[in-house]
C-alpha cells in the first residue's frame, strides 16, 4: 500500500507584479527563492487571526460594564502571551 504523503502548508511572500504574472499565467518565474523561505505552518495550528483587531464592540442597548472592559483586557493580555505563528506585516500594523 502507498504511504500517504504529508501536506505542508507554507505562508511565501512574493512581489504583487510576480503574484499577478502567476495568476494571469504570462510568467511565472523562478518561485525557487520565495519558496526557500517561506514560513512552514506548524502542524495541527488553529484559526489564524489578526488579534490586534480585537475591540470591544458597542451596541445600542448593549450591556458593556466594567466587568466586561476587566475580562477584554484579560484576553487580550493572554493572547499576547501566545506563541506569534506570522509575524505583522509593518506595512499595515496599526
Amino acid at each position: 500500500m502507498a504511504q500517504k504523503v504529508a501536506d505542508v502548508e507554507l505562508l511565501i511572500k512574493i512581489s504583487e507584479a510576480l503574484y499577478e504574472s502567476v495568476l494571469n499565467e504570462t510568467y511565472c518565474g523562478n518561485l525557487y527563492e520565495e519558496l526557500k523561505h517561506g514560513t512552514p505552518l506548524p502542524k495541527g495550528h488553529g484559526r489564524l487571526i489578526d488579534a490586534d483587531k480585537i475591540r470591544i464592540v458597542r451596541t445600542p442597548g448593549s450591556a458593556v460594564d466594567e466587568n466586561t472592559e476587566i475580562i477584554i483586557g484579560a484576553i487580550k493580555q493572554y493572547i499576547n502571551q501566545l506563541p506569534t505563528i506570522i509575524e505583522a506585516d509593518t506595512e499595515s500594523e496599526v
